[in-house]
Formats: C-alpha cells, sequence, structure tokens
C-alpha cells in the first residue's frame, strides 16, 4: 500500500546528501555533517536565542556570526560564550544580514533562518517573521556554494490543516516562500522540505539532490488540491525506505504539535500494521487537522 504525508521535526538520515534530525534545533551531529558534505566555511544564524545552536557551529566553522533582536536574549548568550570566536550582533535580521553580507561574501556559508517570534521571552520584530525579507536580501549576495536552512517549517500555513496558535496565523503559506525561491533565486537552487526545516541550495554546483521519496514528500506537503496530495502520499511513501518510514512514526510521538506528521504518521502505521495507528489518528483529531482530510484517511 502507498503512503506519506510529512516528516516534520528532524529525523537522523542521510537521503543522497540530504540529512534529518530527530532532536530539535541543530545538533553537532547534524552542523558537521553539514559543513563537511558541503565542505563549508563560514556559518550565519538569524535568531540567537541562548546560543546553543551557534556554541555547537563555532566547533565545525572557521567563522560564525549571529543575529538577534533581543537584547537581553544578545547579552546573555554573548556572555555565556565570550571564550568563542563567535561574531554576536544586535539587532533586526532583515537589516543586521544585509549589513553583514555586504561585507562578507556568502561563499560557503550555511545560513540559518530561525529569527520569527517563538513566545517565551523571544521578542517579536516589526516584520513577524522576518523570512522572506531574509530571503530578499541573501538573493542580493548569493553565491553558488551558498546553503540555507529554514527552521520550523510547521508555523508557516499549508492546506487542510487549521492555525496551530493565534501567534502563528498571520505567517505566509509555506508555497509562498517556495515559489519565491523558485521564481527569483538563481538558476540550480532548489527548495526541499525536510522534516521541520527546508532547504535551499544548489542541486547543479553540489551535483546531489535528495531521494526521489523526499521529492516527492515535498510536492506532497506543497500540494493544495485533496485527491492530488493523496495521491503524492501513496506515491512518496512507495519511494521512503523502511528507515525514513520508522523515523517518521518516531517523530510524530515527539511532535506533537505538527497535525501533518500525525496524519502521515497513521497512514504509514496503518500500511505497516502497527499498533499505534489509532494513537496517531486521535493526535490528528487533537490537533485539528482537517476534517476532509480525516474522512478520506478513514475511507482508505
Amino acid at each position: 500500500m502507498r503512503v506519506l504525508f510529512f516528516l516534520m521535526f528532524f529525523c537522523s538520515v542521510f537521503s543522497q546528501g540530504i540529512e534529518f534530525s530527530i532532536s530539535g534545533g541543530m545538533g553537532k551531529r547534524r552542523l558537521k555533517n553539514l559543513q563537511m558534505r558541503y565542505n563549508l566555511l563560514t556559518f550565519i544564524e538569524t535568531g540567537t536565542y541562548e546560543g546553543a545552536t551557534t556554541g555547537k557551529a563555532c566547533r565545525y566553522f572557521e567563522d560564525v556570526f549571529t543575529i538577534e533582536l533581543s537584547e537581553e536574549l544578545y547579552k546573555k548568550s554573548k556572555e555565556r560564550l565570550k571564550k568563542t570566536q563567535i561574531t554576536f550582533i544586535h539587532g533586526s535580521s532583515d537589516e543586521e544580514l544585509d549589513k553583514l553580507l555586504s561585507h562578507y561574501s556568502p561563499d560557503r556559508t550555511l545560513i540559518f533562518l530561525d529569527a520569527h517570534f517563538s513566545r517565551c521571552d523571544t521578542v517579536k520584530g516589526k516584520n513577524d517573521p522576518p523570512l522572506l525579507d531574509e530571503l530578499v536580501t541573501i538573493q542580493k549576495y548569493i553565491k553558488e556554494s551558498t546553503v540555507i536552512l529554514v527552521d520550523d517549517v510547521r508555523c508557516f500555513k499549508t492546506s487542510f490543516v487549521a492555525p496551530m496558535n493565534e501567534y502563528i496565523a498571520h505567517y505566509p503559506k509555506i508555497n509562498d516562500v517556495f515559489n519565491f525561491v523558485k521564481n527569483n533565486y538563481p538558476k540550480g537552487f532548489e527548495f526541499y522540505i525536510i522534516g521541520d526545516q527546508a532547504i535551499i541550495y544548489n542541486t547543479e554546483y553540489y551535483k546531489n539532490k535528495p531521494s526521489n521519496g523526499l521529492k516527492l514528500f515535498t510536492d506532497y506537503y506543497l500540494e493544495e488540491d485533496l485527491d492530488r496530495m493523496i495521491g503524492l502520499a501513496y506515491e512518496s511513501v512507495e519511494n521512503l525506505t523502511a528507515r525514513e518510514k520508522s523515523l517518521i512514526c518516531q517523530m510524530a510521538l515527539k511532535a506533537t504539535q505538527v497535525p501533518k506528521l500525525s496524519f502521515i504518521s497513521a497512514l504509514i502505521t496503518k500500511n505497516l500494521n502497527q499498533v499505534n495507528y489509532k494513537e496517531h489518528m486521535q493526535k490528528a483529531r487533537q490537533y485539528k487537522l482537517d476534517e476532509e482530510v480525516l474522512s478520506r484517511l478513514n475511507s482508505l
């Protein structure tokens, strides 16, 4: 039986050049593998928060820059990591990223975009989320070897799922982000959703693409027609490995706020005849997965 729907939160898997992480944020192994796989020298982050990702990045990259809007978080992370080579920048990412890239070419650079408001003690900027503004800025300076990671894809709108929280109800659709990259970035740059992140990189320059299953998964996640979406779900799962399917199911139990992940996990576990099918279905209902999709799932 063919199936799929989403891969949210990160899985530790390598698929023809693209890796997953099951833990939140950017783990040491993930950063190291990205740095080595793409031979990157510089790491730029928007949204320092407490400096966890930046602190790990300085072990693998020659130059590390991080931008934080909150003055309190900026000071705390700078003090905590004062013995490292990290350059801390205080200000809004859309403005400070432009200043930074005008002086430091993003050649062989990993840019990690995670500056959106996340409640807790983070600060909301005047253009929240700043993602599209950041991508516009990067476009002005981008090099063939630049690699971009967009964090928290689950926060951006997509078809058939109600907004999870009021504070992200105004976020753009992930399709708008995809289309901006497709229509404006240089030839060769492609956009793929991998777990709770999206990666943007030049597949011609690096001469590698993600697996066919993950390409289908991205198409499925962006699809707005229900019938085509269901069809892509089946086709995607046909191309996913047993390891990838297993990791999706593991992620669903951890990523409790991702309705689409609950849905895909329900499809996979039903396909695999595993006992958690009902548990995943319950989660999908709990997190307001569109009733039309639930109805279609029950009929499969």
